[in-house]
């Protein structure tokens, strides 16, 4: 029972079976990001970024000059 003859293809076994739990944590993350993407798509619009605007009123003639 201790022989590599049977140890090298339960470790082989055993890795396979590994592969399970990792599809399907990978499919879990794929449609979430999936969601994610149609959920910005759809909820979210463009995006305008701005400074603050200072106003400051001014009183009397205003030139200008070209």
């Amino acid at each position: 029972m201790r022989s590599a003859g049977f140890r090298f293809p339960i470790v082989g076994l055993l890795t396979l079976l590994m592969f399970i739990p990792l599809f399907f944590a990978g499919a879990i993350v794929q449609d979430r990001a999936q969601t994610a993407e149609q959920t910005g798509a759809e909820w979210g619009g463009p995006q305008t970024l701005s400074d603050a605007l200072l106003v400051i009123p001014v009183e009397g003639d205003v030139r200008q000059q070209e």
